[in-house]
Order: structure tokens, then sequence, then C-alpha cells
């Protein structure tokens, strides 16, 4: 595992890679999990992971469509913005949450299970029932009653406002 928590030196995340394009603009919906499925993004660490998706959403990198931070694992739908490749945005994304959440959990370490799971959007998806996917994670699993109740996650009405990308979509 390299210093930032990506996984870019190990064999398996090469596997994930193959075949991965990137396209600027195109939505992709994309996973990552805590290494070992640990439950540790909760309180202050899902906030500084959602801090961090907003910070890059901010800088033009990701404009985000829809999110879950869940306690082992990340959702997040999403447009490439000024970095069009899909390994670098989401590996830089995953190297900047780690480093703050490492910080305030007082922890060292990889956070990060190696790579990340993507999906590239096609036309015919339906976008907003990706996002109902993701935003009803919580609920699946019990740790809401409702999406827009879960404080990690793009249902909540003030979370809602400042995603970006449904303006980028096609």
């Amino acid at each position: 595992m390299d210093r930032t928590g990506t996984g870019r030196s190990t064999p398996g995340h090469r596997a994930l890679r193959r075949g991965r394009c990137s396209e600027t603009g195109r939505p992709y919906f994309i996973t990552t999990t805590v290494a070992g499925k640990r439950p540790i993004l909760v309180g202050c660490a899902a906030s500084c992971a959602v801090r961090a998706l907003y910070r890059f959403q901010d800088k033009g990198i990701l404009l985000l469509m829809a999110y879950v931070v869940m306690p082992e694992h990340v959702h997040v739908l999403a447009t490439l913005g000024k970095l069009s490749d899909l390994s670098q945005t989401f590996g830089r994304w995953k190297g900047a949450a780690a480093r703050e959440i490492n910080l305030v959990l007082a922890r060292s370490g990889p956070l990060w299970q190696a790579g990340f799971y993507d999906h590239a959007i096609r036309h015919d998806e339906d976008l907003r029932n990706v996002a109902l996917y993701i935003e009803s994670n919580p609920i699946r699993r019990g740790l809401a009653t409702t999406a827009a109740g879960y404080g990690f996650s793009s249902a909540g009405e003030d979370n809602r406002e400042r995603l970006l990308g449904w303006e980028s979509v096609w």
C-alpha cells in the first residue's frame, strides 16, 4: 500500500483499473470500502469524508450528484471535472479523506481497501434511480428511517442544494 492509502502499488488495484476509461462529464457510480470493512466512518470521521467530497467539488475536480458515507464504505455518484482521469481523481480523494480521518481519529496507516469499484453510467440508465439507491442505503441498513434523516448523505435538504453534478449531465 502506498503512503496515501489508495493502494496503487497492489496487484489487485491493477485488475480493477483494467478496462477502466475516464470521460469528463460522464457520470460514474463509485464505491470504496474501509480496509478490513471496519465500521469507522461514523461521527467526525464520516464528516471528514463528506467535507473532502465537497472540497473536491469546490475545486471543480468532482461534480457531485449523490453520495452516502456508511460506517464501512462510501458510495458516490459524480461526474469528472478538471482532472479527466477517474483513478487519479478518486485516488486523490481517498488520500485526502484518509489523511483527515486518520488525524481526527488519532490513527495511522491505510484507511481504505486498495482500489475502488466504478460503473460508468450509460445514457439509457436512470440517474435518479442510481441516486435513490445510494441515498437509500442507510434505510436498508437500519441506520435511518428516511434518507434525509441520515446526516452523511446528499439526501438532506442542505446537502442536496450543494450538489453541482446534475447541471453537468449531458
